[in-house]
């Protein structure tokens, strides 16, 4: 599954990353939430997907999430942008 369009992509790519660090930090410091993120993947998909619409080059998302919450924490994940 291809991201519509790699510049928003670029544009977001430190909060991304940043993002992705607090998620696993904090699931490494509390092994209790360690499902946590596959549980609200679905809800949280949709309104980051809701959000998403409003910007230029990212109004054409899958309905649903297409990538596993494994490779959504991988720091070297990027839905066929070309960023590696």
């Amino acid at each position: 599954m291809a991201f519509p369009d790699e510049a928003p992509v670029a544009q977001l790519a430190g909060s991304i990353a940043e993002a992705r660090d607090q998620i696993a930090r904090v699931t490494r410091d509390s092994p209790s939430l360690k499902n946590y993120p596959a549980k609200v993947l679905v809800g949280a998909y949709a309104a980051g997907r809701r959000i998403a619409e409003l910007e230029p080059g990212l109004n054409r998302l899958p309905p649903e999430c297409p990538w596993s919450v494994d490779e959504l924490l991988r720091h070297d994940f990027w839905p066929e942008s070309g960023r590696r």
